[in-house]
């Protein structure tokens, strides 16, 4: 349809799933952080809430990943948003490769994660203070570190901020929209902190965009 094959639309939802869950780990990880500074157990709520976005988000991002592993043969094109250099079959497939390990170590943090938030019920604020500082490292280090490892170090530097950047916009957009919808009523004074919180956020990932575009413009951007 519209010429868009199946292929793209999972490379396009492997990054949105990633950005999403990367985003909730991020401010579930802030949340928490500031609750212990401000001694305001609120934020707590907001961060405890995120695992409903967290959770999902992530089952998705470990599907696509695997699918896209598994059907490597058939990658022909490269979906994305704004302006950046698209890798050919062959770097994409190394990527997926190299980046196996730590897309592995992530599915084991998420599997401790459902079985202490769902079955033991039992996910004190250390730990999960732990869980979503570990779960954004490597989320981090996924979407960060040049996998290609042929690119040069500006190109690795822009694709990094290119996929990096999807946290504080993207992902952060649905992180608000999210909390908007479940602490509304009596939690309506947590959601007038937070709003400008991530508004920040968003702003410094708009620029991050706009950085990571600039770095490789004259390559990425054909006037037609």
């Amino acid at each position: 349809m519209f010429g868009i094959t199946l292929v793209e639309f999972l490379i396009f939802f492997r990054q949105f799933a990633i950005a999403i869950s990367g985003a909730a780990a991020f401010w579930g990880l802030i949340f928490l952080l500031l609750c212990k500074m401000r001694r305001d157990n609120t934020w707590q709520i907001a961060a405890q809430k995120l695992l409903w976005v967290f959770f999902p988000a992530l089952i998705l991002y470990g599907v696509v990943w695997t699918t896209l592993a598994i059907s490597l043969c058939v990658f022909c094109a490269s979906a994305h948003e704004g302006i950046s250099l698209a890798h050919n079959v062959q770097k994409v497939g190394e990527v997926l490769i190299a980046q196996y390990y730590f897309v592995l170590a992530l599915m084991f943090i998420m599997g401790y994660g459902i079985v202490k938030f769902f079955v033991a019920r039992n996910f004190l604020f250390t730990n999960l203070k732990w869980f979503y500082g570990i779960s954004f490292i490597l989320i981090s280090i996924i979407l960060i570190y040049p996998w290609a490892g042929s690119e040069s170090l500006r190109h690795a530097i822009s694709s990094a901020l290119h996929s990096w950047h999807s946290i504080l916009t993207l992902g952060s957009v649905i992180v608000v929209d999210f909390l908007y919808h479940t602490l509304r009523g009596n939690l309506r004074p947590l959601l007038e902190k937070i709003f400008p919180l991530i508004t920040r956020g968003i702003w410094l990932g708009l620029g991050l965009d706009f950085l990571s575009s600039g770095l490789v413009f004259n390559e990425a951007f054909i006037a037609t």
